[in-house]
């Protein structure tokens, strides 16, 4: 869609940096988790994204210490972020639809409810 030509999807400024096949050629090589590791009763949609996603909510702490607002939002991806009053990210989780085991540990409450308490939980 970024190198789409047409006048109402284009991007200009991402074709420009980035050449097409540059980027599928990335995308063919980066890996971030072993396929040769999955368990057969996963249920981790992002599961080949995991350990990238865990990593970067490890550092966000470490690198910011946070103000005391916090907030919790949607971003384009159907990604729930915490962010503080300055809009700095301190975590985030990618939404994969209906999550069993999250729902199970916490029936009473609902969607928003149990993001914001597993996003803030060590704030």
């Amino acid at each position: 869609m970024y190198w789409n030509t047409s006048e109402d999807s284009d991007v200009p400024l991402l074709a420009k940096t980035m050449p097409r096949n540059s980027f599928e050629q990335i995308l063919r090589c980066l890996h971030v988790n072993d396929n040769q590791k999955i368990l057969t009763d996963n249920k981790d949609k992002a599961y080949k994204l995991r350990p990238m996603t865990n990593s970067l909510n490890q550092n966000f702490g470490v690198c910011h210490r946070s103000t005391k607002k916090l907030s919790v939002a949607e971003r384009c991806y159907k990604l729930w972020c915490l962010g503080d009053e300055n809009g700095y990210i301190l975590k985030f989780e990618l939404y994969q639809g209906k999550n069993e085991i999250l729902e199970a540990e916490s029936e009473e409450y609902n969607l928003g409810e149990r993001v914001v308490l597993s996003l803030a939980k060590q704030y």
